[in-house]
């Protein structure tokens, strides 16, 4: 008997009571066409690992715009955005002094729109302040459709971020606000904030062409800030683990 697996693509795009309701999404991106370069290990042996396994985040743009509704359950006829991608955690974590803070980064792989594969650095904590969302339950229980739509019970799990090959989400914090192709800091006091405005003043093309999946190489000093790191949930942990070759040295 098939199952339907319902809801959890990432932990975090159940959005919470302040309740943002999806409303017309964007036109839907292309799909690229998988093709990994050659003589490249991390355009070759890891995109081949890591490619096909991101192929379905591609079929939509990374932002997508809710309708707010408010405490009453009525639409108040604003909208907000929301900016998600789907990578594969490298392992990688490394910490870094970003204008006199102590920043950690995970390097994630993220698929391009031309196939290749880039690893990001990911900001998962500022000074002690920490970016990654972890359930408080490792196992949870939740409900999924047959084919022929009988609601059954089915156990989920999550694969840590950090292991190497893990699927993820990274999901636009709170606080910041999002456009398709930019960040808006000024709303947002927090240091990391701060952060994220100094690397876009730094590194004006790298956000842009990365909302558009077109991000070539990571520019050297570059990390990403403003996203949280969730987990993303599948009955099995090895369901959620993308076999990738170690980096040769």
């Amino acid at each position: 008997m098939r199952r339907i697996l319902l809801p959890l693509l990432f932990f975090t795009l159940t959005v919470s009571a302040c309740s943002l309701a999806q409303g017309s999404p964007p036109a839907p991106t292309p799909v690229p066409t998988f093709t990994p370069a050659a003589n490249d290990f991390i355009l070759d042996e890891v995109s081949a690992a890591v490619g096909p396994a991101l192929m379905g985040g591609m079929k939509t743009a990374p932002y997508q715009e809710y309708q707010v509704f408010g405490e009453d359950g009525n639409p108040t006829g604003d909208v907000a955005g929301i900016m998600t991608f789907q990578g594969v955690s490298s392992g990688n974590r490394e910490t870094h002094t970003v204008e006199g803070h102590e920043v950690e980064t995970l390097g994630v792989y993220l698929l391009m729109q031309d196939g290749d594969v880039q690893e990001i650095p990911v900001a998962i904590t500022v000074d002690g302040k920490s970016f990654v969302s972890l359930p408080e339950q490792a196992v949870i229980t939740t409900t999924t459709l047959t084919d022929d739509y009988t609601p059954i019970s089915v156990t989920m799990t999550y694969a840590s971020p950090f292991e190497r090959g893990a699927m993820l989400g990274l999901v636009s914090s709170a606080g910041v606000t999002v456009h398709p192709n930019a960040v808006d800091w000024s709303s947002c006091k927090d240091v990391f904030c701060s952060l994220g405005q100094q690397m876009d003043d730094d590194y004006p093309d790298a956000f842009f062409l990365l909302t558009l999946r077109a991000l070539q190489e990571v520019p050297d000093g570059w990390i990403l800030f403003g996203f949280n790191v969730r987990p993303q949930w599948g009955e099995t942990v090895n369901q959620l683990i993308v076999d990738i070759p170690e980096e040769r040295q």
